[in-house]
Formats: C-alpha cells, sequence, structure tokens
C-alpha cells in the first residue's frame, strides 16, 4: 500500500477479500414431448457466461432428432448459445430469429444433458424474456 502524494504517511486500513464467482447453475427445463418453455428476466446478478449476465437452462435432448431454440426479448437484443453434454459450444446466434431475437437450429448427434445459454448481445442488458425449445421436423 502506498500513497497517492509523495511523501505521505498516516494510518490505513487495508482490505482483502475474495471475489467468489456466481455459480452457473442451470435450471432444468423438463422434455415435455420434445418441448419446453421458459418466461422470466435477465437481471443485474444473474450468473456470468463469457462475462455475460446470463441465465443458463439444461435440457435432455435425443441423438438424431433437430432441435429449434428461441430466445425472445423486447428489452434488449437476445443472444444465445448451446453447449453440448462434453461442455463445448455447438452453436451461438444474434438475430436468427424474427428482429433482435435468437435462435439455433441444431441436429444432435449425441443424446445427453445439453446447455442453453439465454443473454444479451452486450452482455449487460436486463430485462423481461423467453426461451423455447422444441423438436424441429
Amino acid at each position: 500500500a502506498m500513497s497517492l502524494g509523495s511523501g505521505s504517511t498516516g494510518k490505513f486500513r487495508l482490505m482483502v477479500k475474495e471475489l467468489v464467482p456466481v455459480e452457473l447453475k442451470a435450471i432444468q427445463l423438463k422434455n415435455e414431448k420434445g418441448q419446453a418453455t421458459f418466461n422470466g428476466n435477465l437481471v443485474a446478478n444473474d450468473a456470468k457466461y463469457q462475462n455475460k449476465i446470463s441465465k443458463v437452462f439444461s435440457f435432455k435432448m435425443e441423438a438424431g432428432k433437430t432441435y429449434e431454440i428461441n430466445h425472445i426479448s423486447k428489452d434488449f437484443d437476445a443472444y444465445l448459445y448451446l453447449e453440448g453434454p462434453d461442455g463445448q459450444i455447438l452453436a451461438q446466434d444474434d438475430d436468427g430469429g424474427e428482429g433482435l431475437n435468437s435462435r439455433i437450429v441444431q441436429r444432435v448427434e449425441k443424446a445427453g444433458e445439453y446447455r442453453i445459454i439465454a443473454t444479451s448481445l452486450s452482455g449487460s442488458r436486463t430485462g423481461e424474456f423467453s426461451l423455447s425449445v422444441r423438436e424441429s421436423k
């Protein structure tokens, strides 16, 4: 520790605090006949993914099927990531849906729990959004 001015001395207090990142705990989406929906809000104290305020979802997908994921918001420019069961990013999208909404259409080669990350393009915008997953024909 040092003073801003040269030669300044005096008592001071130094505090050290470990910053613990918010855990990216996934919200389990129930796969009901190949589909699921979620309506909610991105809020400032949500966990961060790729340094962006995010909600993380897990969804069980079946091999050989194609899924359409839509992330829709009137409050921010929606952005989506899709991770496979091994944690690798399989796809990401900015404006693949209508307007500033995001859409990922992904054929699944391996059955398992996939993670869907809903965020905003800037990573700092918050507000209401909806997320839907459905089997695509």
